[in-house]
C-alpha cells in the first residue's frame, strides 16, 4: 500500500509540475506582448538606412526560431511528463486490482 500512495504521489508532483510550467507561460494582462511589440515597432521607424533595417529584422527572425526551438523543448517535456503520469496510473490501476476468487 506504500507503493501505491508513493506512485500517487509522484503523480501529484507531474501533474502540479505541468501545471506551474502552464501558469508560468500565461500573458493574462496581453500587456507584456503589447509593449514589446510597441518598442520593437518605434525601433524599426527609426531606421533610415535599408541595409541597418535588413540586419535588424534579420536579427529578430533568428531570436524568432530560437523562441520556436525552446518552445519546441519545452512541449517534448510536457510530452515525457504526461507519458509518465499514465504510466504511474496504468501501475497504479494494475496493483489496484483484486484477484479473481
Amino acid at each position: 500500500m506504500k507503493f501505491n500512495k508513493l506512485l500517487f504521489a509522484f503523480t501529484i508532483l507531474l501533474i502540479s509540475i505541468l501545471l506551474f510550467e502552464s501558469i508560468s507561460n500565461l500573458d493574462i494582462g496581453r500587456t507584456k506582448n503589447d509593449y514589446l511589440t510597441n518598442k520593437e515597432k518605434m525601433k524599426t521607424d527609426k531606421y533610415e538606412n535599408i541595409e541597418a533595417l535588413k540586419n535588424f529584422a534579420k536579427s529578430k527572425i533568428e531570436i524568432i526560431k530560437q523562441n520556436r526551438i525552446l518552445e519546441s523543448n519545452k512541449a517534448t517535456n510536457r510530452i515525457y511528463l504526461i507519458i509518465g503520469i499514465l504510466l504511474l496510473q496504468i501501475t497504479i490501476q494494475i496493483l489496484n486490482k483484486k484477484p479473481n476468487g
